[in-house]
C-alpha cells in the first residue's frame, strides 16, 4: 500500500551548514511539492490527493532523523539515523491507480546547493553562489569533499578577480528585454 523512497541529493557545505535550499519537487516533470523554508515539510500539490508526503534534510551537521522513517520503521531507521552532512529527501507514497498508474514517478527537484567561501572576502561566512570562481575555490580548499589544497597555496587575488569578472558578465536580448548572467555554474541531476 505504501512506498517509501529515500534519495540523497548531495553533500552539505564545507562548514557544516548544509545546502541553501531544496525548492520545488517534481514527479514526472509535474510539480508535486511547492517550495518550503528550511526543513519544513513541503506542501503536496492538490493533484496528489493526499497520497504523497515528503520530508527534506539540507545536509547540516546537526540535522535530525526523518520523522516518517523513524516512526514507521523504528528498528530499521532509528532516531540515530540522521545522515548528517548529506542533503536528501524521503517520500511516503500511498498507491493510487489514478495518480501513480504509470509506476514509480521520476522525481526531480530544484536544489540550491552548497554555501561556498567567496575569495573576495574569505573572512565572511559561506553563502550560496553560482559564481564559478567561488565554487572552484571552495572545491579546491574543502577538507570535507574537495581537494584539500591549503588556502595559502592558491592565489586568492586571482580567484577574486575572476569572481568579479563572472559577476559582471551579463547579456540583454534586445527583442525580449531578457537579462541574465553569462557566467553561472548550474547542473542537472
Amino acid at each position: 500500500k505504501y512506498l517509501y523512497i529515500v534519495g540523497s541529493l548531495c553533500h552539505g557545505s564545507s562548514d557544516g551548514s548544509g545546502i541553501e535550499a531544496i525548492d520545488e519537487i517534481y514527479f514526472n516533470e509535474r510539480k508535486a511539492f511547492a517550495a518550503s523554508a528550511g526543513t519544513t515539510p513541503p506542501t503536496a500539490e492538490s493533484w496528489l490527493g493526499g497520497k504523497a508526503y515528503c520530508e527534506k534534510r539540507l545536509g547540516t551537521d546537526a540535522q535530525i532523523a526523518y520523522t516518517v522513517m523513524s516512526t514507521d520503521f523504528p528498528t530499521d531507521w532509528p532516531s540515530t539515523s540522521k545522515a548528517r552532512g548529506i542533503a536528501y529527501l524521503v517520500f511516503k507514497l500511498e498507491y493510487d491507480a489514478e495518480i501513480f498508474g504509470t509506476g514509480i514517478p521520476n522525481i526531480t527537484a530544484i536544489v540550491r546547493g552548497c554555501k561556498v567561501k567567496d575569495p573576495r572576502n574569505l573572512a565572511a561566512a559561506a553563502a550560496y553562489s553560482t559564481n564559478p570562481a567561488c565554487c572552484l575555490y571552495d572545491y579546491l580548499t574543502s577538507t570535507r569533499y574537495g581537494m584539500q589544497a591549503p588556502a595559502g597555496d592558491l592565489d586568492a587575488t586571482s580567484f577574486a578577480d575572476m569572481a568579479d569578472y563572472y559577476d559582471t558578465g551579463s547579456t540583454t536580448v534586445p527583442s525580449t528585454g531578457w537579462w541574465g548572467e553569462d557566467f553561472s555554474l548550474w547542473d542537472y541531476i
